[in-house]
């Protein structure tokens, strides 16, 4: 009976691998983020690189529309809210409780995921606004733009061996 293999033991070992994975996920989410606010990237000049998750989308945005997400991201309060400082030293104080409380780590990690799900979907419905104050003329630069990118980012095809053919 002692040489049963513990099913909790192999379950808990698998949610802590998730939780790992979740943690470095969302940590480097929010890093991007609070890189770009303290590299300046986040003020009103312009930023080429500042996408914020969005790929090609935030890279067709011209630089005025660059800084409207910004500003709106900014001004909404999402980047405070992540309170990424905190979390970490929440996190740390979790980590190193005798006895260690699972919960509480999980508590935090949901929270930051929470956080972060809410802050993408700022940044989300800030551009979806951009788009509907675009002109026709701009909606079709903007999607040209796009196109463009598609085809300058895409990967060779696959070589296939045909043969001798005969």
């Amino acid at each position: 009976m002692a040489d049963l293999p513990n099913k909790t033991t192999g379950a808990s070992r698998l949610m802590r691998i998730v939780l790992v994975i979740s943690l470095a996920l969302n940590l480097a989410v929010a890093g991007l983020f609070v890189g770009s606010m303290a590299s300046g990237r986040l003020s009103d000049g312009p930023a080429p690189n500042f996408d914020i998750g969005l790929g090609p989308i935030g890279r067709a945005l011209d630089n005025d529309e660059r800084r409207e997400v910004r500003r709106s991201l900014l001004s909404d309060g999402s980047m405070r809210r992540l309170n990424l400082r905190g979390r970490l030293e929440q996190m740390i104080t979790a980590i190193e409780a005798d006895p260690y409380d699972p919960d509480v780590m999980t508590d935090l990690l949901a929270d930051q995921l929470d956080k972060t799900t809410q802050l993408q979907r700022n940044v989300q419905n800030g551009l979806l606004q951009i788009i509907a104050d675009m002109t026709p003329e701009r909606r079709a630069a903007f999607a040209a733009e796009l196109r463009e990118d598609m085809s300058r980012n895409r990967p060779p095809p696959p070589q296939r061996d045909h043969g001798s053919g005969g």
